[in-house]
């Protein structure tokens, strides 16, 4: 650390900004800590439960898997797309 300074008076400035630093990451670690320490823990299981824990949660995502599945139908199995559809809509997230 002190293999920079080229004369007397550097090694001091060195050390002084040095100590500066590290108590500044001090004073941003209390900071946090205590943000962390106000907030509380705030898990929920009951929370996590009631969410839809499917794979595709997106709007769009789901809406992708949706006509790829009634298109799969159609084709494969081939019934009607009403029927399709409603079998489709009756899926949960979950079951998708």
């Amino acid at each position: 650390m002190f293999y920079k300074a080229k004369t007397e008076a550097e090694p001091q400035k060195i050390f002084d900004d040095y100590l500066l630093r590290i108590l500044k990451d001090k004073k941003v670690i209390k900071t946090n800590q205590k943000i962390k320490d106000e907030s509380g823990f705030n898990y929920n299981p009951e929370l996590e439960n009631n969410k839809i824990k499917g794979t595709f949660n997106n709007y769009v995502d789901t809406l992708l898997i949706k006509n790829y599945m009634l298109e799969q139908l159609q084709t494969r199995l081939k019934i009607s797309k009403s029927l399709s559809t409603q079998f489709v809509n009756k899926l949960n997230g979950n079951q998708i």
